[in-house]
Formats: structure tokens, C-alpha cells, sequence
């Protein structure tokens, strides 16, 4: 897909001016060549016109059943029959069923693993000794898990604390029962206790030329007129992780020439 949308891309073979090969150019340079990388990110991260918002993904993200996803749906209607719950989408002013309760089929509706706490196994102490053997090694304990429907969204903790939890330490010893009891240790270790799908992205991951979008979830640049004019240009392209305007291809310049990032010439 991204090789079928580089082709529409104008592309201009780049010129080479007379000059000296300054440093900041040899700097600059390396922009031109990964320009191929940037221009695949930028398309991939590119915001389509029907994208769902970040916004509207963190309240699907709490749906839990199907008959709370239909105040979402515009062309949906549930319909009692018989008992049975039978949801329509209104297709071409004619109704067409689209699924039903399990009484009369074989099918299983799948359940949403929505964001909350939930077991996870964590590691509690490694022995740096390789006589010394802690009991147990791990446990299960309540952490954030399930999903957030996006990629933009991360499942992560609100409320947590700390529980100390008590393990056993023994040592090998030669003769006898091979393990001696060494004493107890007790461990320190985090417990989610509530959770909900926040920002993979953070207002400190933006830099000082960046504002931070809530609504998005993503940093978005400040020089917006830098990017526009760099989107006109078919010999650019913005990198908007930096915000800068760099070229999309390079040329290797023949002696007493060099690369002009400026013009991409």
C-alpha cells in the first residue's frame, strides 16, 4: 500500500550548485537520505478524513456489552422478539438483520476484555547468590490489562498501591536436607486497583516546538505555516516528529559542487 502511494508522489531528480561543502550542510544531509523512511512514516500517521477520534475511542473503549454500543450507532435498532433480542441496521430503508442471542445459533458472542485489573504474574526477587533460592519466585497480583481499542490509547493505572508481600529465603548447604531456612524477606509490590484507557502519548513527551492535542492524543507542532509550505513543495517533506521541512531525495555532487538542503538542488 505505501509503494502504491509513493508512486503517485511527484519526484524531481535533485541539482547540485557550485560551493563549498560546508558543515552544516554535511549535517544536514543525512535528512535527504532517510527521506524515503520519513516520507513512509508520515504516511502511515497521516490523519484520515474518517479517522475516529482518540476521544470517541476512550468512551467505545468502556463499552461492555453490545446493547450499550447501540446509542453509538445511528442506523441500529434493537428489537424484542419473542423474548429473543434481534438488532437490525436500517440498509437502503429496508431492514437487515445483523446478529442475534445465541438460543438460536451456534455462534458465541465474544465478550470485550475491557481495561481493568485483572491477574498478572510478576517476578519478585532474583537471587544474586547461586546458593540462595527465594520462595516463591513470583506471584499473581492485580495490574492493568485489557484493551483500549486503539493504538493511541494505553490501559494504565488511576488508583494503585503498595501491598508487602512476605517470601522465604533458604541456602543449600552440603550433607543432611540440602536447603537450610535463611530467614525472610519481605517485598514491596504495586496493585492496581482501578484503570482506564489513557493517552499512549503524554504532554511531556512533546517537545518545547510542540503543543500537546488531547483531543488527538499526540503532540502536534507549533510552526504550522512552516508545515504548509512544506507540503507544497513536491521536493520536501515534513518530518513531523521534529517539525522540520527536509528533502525527499538527495544527489551526490560532483567535485567543487554540493547539495543545497535549502533548495534541494
Amino acid at each position: 500500500m505505501l509503494q502504491a502511494i509513493a508512486k503517485d508522489v511527484p519526484r524531481h531528480d535533485s541539482l547540485c550548485v557550485a560551493g563549498d561543502f560546508n558543515a552544516k550542510v554535511r549535517a544536514n544531509r543525512q535528512y535527504c537520505t532517510i527521506a524515503n523512511f520519513y516520507e513512509d512514516t508520515s504516511t502511515r500517521t497521516a490523519t484520515h478524513p474518517n479517522e475516529i477520534p482518540a476521544s470517541l475511542m476512550k468512551r467505545l473503549a468502556e463499552v461492555e456489552s453490545l446493547e450499550d454500543l447501540l446509542p453509538f450507532i445511528g442506523n441500529a435498532v434493537e428489537v424484542d422478539i419473542g423474548g429473543m433480542k434481534v438488532i437490525f441496521a436500517n440498509s437502503s430503508s429496508d431492514f437487515e438483520l445483523i446478529t442475534r442471542t445465541a438460543e438460536r445459533s451456534n455462534v458465541v458472542r465474544a465478550t470485550p476484555a475491557n481495561c481493568k485489573p485483572e491477574l498478572h504474574t510478576v517476578s519478585l526477587v532474583e537471587s544474586l547468590s547461586p546458593s540462595v533460592y527465594y520462595w516463591p519466585t513470583c506471584t499473581r497480583i492485580e495490574r492493568c490489562g485489557g484493551c483500549c481499542n486503539s493504538e493511541l490509547l494505553v490501559c494504565e493505572p488511576i488508583k494503585k498501591e503498595t501491598v508487602l508481600l512476605e517470601i522465604t529465603k533458604i541456602e543449600f548447604q552440603r550433607g543432611g536436607r540440602p536447603m537450610r531456612l535463611s530467614g525472610r524477606e519481605v517485598i514491596p509490590v504495586e496493585k492496581h486497583l482501578s484503570c482506564k484507557c489513557g493517552c499512549k502519548v503524554k504532554p511531556s513527551d512533546c517537545s518545547e516546538i510542540q503543543v500537546y492535542s488531547v483531543g488527538d492524543c499526540k503532540c502536534d507542532c507549533r510552526n504550522i505555516e512552516a508545515k504548509r509550505i512544506c507540503d507544497l513543495d513536491s521536493e520536501k517533506i515534513w518530518d513531523p516528529s521534529r517539525c522540520i521541512c527536509f528533502c525527499r531525495k538527495e544527489r551526490t555532487c560532483a567535485s567543487g559542487f554540493y547539495f543545497d538542503v535549502t533548495s534541494c538542488r
